[in-house]
């Protein structure tokens, strides 16, 4: 599907300005269809900047960096005293996600659904309804498809 430059410019400053994690997928194929190399990475977008080189009209080149994204952990660990009084440091194996990572809320459309009426259920605001569309990226707020998942 093909989309003007300002669709992934938008996208670009979207990624910049919540500072989530995005998904990056790099991959080579020969023309044999043969599978040189694929690897995805977790990157925060830290900045861009946008060029318009004379002779290119309509064309943006981008220089971009990248920060990986690493979620952060905690472990539980517990103390426990043997018989003999010997103290030892043990991992109970639960691990805690950041907070910023749990909290993250996920919606799907479901049919009938309004960005208005999603917004005033979770937001208690229907007029939030454009924190919605700028997290995801929607590019019409009066087109969004059942089963289409939101991020809140």
């Amino acid at each position: 599907m093909f989309h003007a430059p300002a669709f992934f410019l938008s996208k670009f400053r979207l990624f910049k300005e919540s500072m989530k994690p995005v998904s990056l997928i790099i991959f080579r194929k020969l023309a044999d269809g043969t599978l040189i190399f694929c690897d995805n990475y977790e990157l925060v977008l830290e900045d861009y900047t946008v060029l318009e080189q004379g002779g290119e009209q309509g064309d943006f080149w981008l220089s971009v960096r990248w920060k990986e994204h690493r979620t952060a952990e905690s472990i539980i660990y517990s103390l426990i005293q043997s018989d003999d009084g010997v103290m030892t440091l043990t991992e109970d194996g639960f691990r805690r996600t950041s907070k910023e990572a749990a909290s993250a809320t996920s919606y799907e459309v479901k049919s009938g659904d309004t960005l208005w009426a999603i917004a005033k259920t979770h937001y208690g605001d229907g007029s939030r309804y454009r924190e919605i569309v700028e997290k995801n990226g929607i590019t019409n707020p009066n087109l969004i498809y059942t089963g289409q998942s939101l991020v809140l």
